[in-house]
C-alpha cells in the first residue's frame, strides 16, 4: 500500500498521442505507480513563432481558457484507460471473492489474469480498452452491480 509517484517521466514535448498515451496511462499503472507529477500547463504567453520548442507542458494557459495540445489528448486517453483498468480491476477482485458461484468467481479471475498478463508496451490500446470494457460489462452483470 506504499504511494509511488510517476515524476517526470518523458518530460512533455513529442506531440505525439499515441506515445503519450501508453508512457502515461496502462505502463506506470501495472508498474504500480498511483500518481503522476509532471507539468500539465504553464502560465505566460503562447508564441508559435519562438525559435525554440515549446516549454514542457500539455497545454498552454490563456486568458480565455486552455489551448491543448496532442499531447494533453493522449495524456487525457491514458488516464482514461487507468479509469477502465482501475474499474475492471474492483469487479473482478469482488467477483473472486463471491461465496457459492464458481461462474462468477471463474470471470473475475478471468478479468485479473487479462490485467496480469496485458504487455502494456506492445498491445493495441484501443482493442485492450475494447477488451476492459467486454470484461466490466461481464462482471457487471454477473454481480448484478
Amino acid at each position: 500500500h506504499t504511494r509511488l509517484a510517476w515524476y517526470a517521466n518523458q518530460h512533455v514535448g513529442p506531440e505525439n498521442p499515441a506515445f503519450t498515451r501508453r508512457q502515461y496511462g496502462m505502463a506506470p499503472y501495472l508498474a504500480g505507480y498511483n500518481a503522476f507529477c509532471n507539468y500539465a500547463h504553464h502560465y505566460g504567453e503562447y508564441n508559435d513563432r519562438r525559435l525554440t520548442y515549446k516549454p514542457m507542458v500539455f497545454a498552454y494557459g490563456t486568458y480565455e481558457g486552455v489551448i491543448d495540445t496532442l499531447g494533453w489528448e493522449g495524456f487525457r486517453e491514458g488516464i482514461d484507460d487507468i479509469r477502465y483498468a482501475t474499474m475492471l480491476k474492483r469487479l473482478a477482485k469482488d467477483a473472486s471473492a463471491a461465496k457459492n458461484d464458481i461462474k462468477v468467481q471463474y470471470a473475475g479471475r478471468i478479468a485479473l489474469q487479462f490485467l496480469a498478463e496485458l504487455d502494456s508496451a506492445a498491445c493495441d490500446l484501443n482493442e485492450m480498452r475494447l477488451e476492459m470494457i467486454s470484461h466490466i460489462l461481464k462482471l457487471r452483470a454477473a454481480l448484478k452491480k
